[in-house]
């Protein structure tokens, strides 16, 4: 089961960058508007053309035993802004979630986190039972445009360009407890 806790909002102004930084989207180095470099002040980056004004959204979701929608070789879970697609692809195994605080991805298997409705997905954080796993979904990350660390049981993806979908085809098996999604 996927619990979906209500998304809080949060913006970044140029008032709140003390500190030049890099434009995570398009890596442009300004202190102005959270990275971006906007000289002309119109809210827009001039690089990347990113509207700095838009708001961003995170969603937590939690997983619990037993839950989603299988059908049969593919588990599906959902919320108001995303789908989360477990198959098990080319895996002898399929994708486990009877246990009580995370689900099982084989090697071969393939799991998606696709926005609905346009929804833009600008980072997503995901929380493994055990650091291996975490270094396992790193490896298993097929979508361009993104780049992937893991630090302990934690694994942040970040676009470098707002994308629509998160897509893992798993290199060995890995555990996921959680997820954090940042988007507009």
């Amino acid at each position: 089961w996927i619990t979906a806790h209500t998304p809080h909002e949060h913006k970044y102004s140029a008032a709140t960058c003390t500190v030049a930084k890099t434009c995570s989207i398009c890596d442009a180095t300004d202190g102005e508007a959270n990275g971006h470099t906007d000289s002309d002040s119109n809210g827009i980056c001039d690089v990347c053309t990113e509207n700095l004004n838009a708001t961003v959204y995170d969603e937590t979701f939690v997983i619990a035993a037993s839950a989603g929608t299988l059908d049969d070789k593919t588990i599906t879970w959902s919320s108001d802004n995303f789908t989360f697609v477990g198959a098990q692809a080319n895996s002898s195994t399929a994708i486990r979630t009877s246990d009580t605080d995370h689900y099982r991805i084989y090697s071969g298997s393939s799991f998606s986190i696709t926005g609905k409705n346009g929804q833009k997905i600008t980072k997503v954080v995901i929380t493994v039972t055990e650091s291996k796993y975490a270094s396992v979904l790193v490896a298993s990350l097929t979508t361009n445009g993104v780049t992937a660390t893991a630090d302990g049981t934690t694994v942040t993806i970040v676009a470098d360009f707002s994308v629509n979908s998160i897509d893992f085809s798993a290199t060995a098996q890995t555990r996921v407890k959680s997820f954090v999604i940042s988007y507009k």
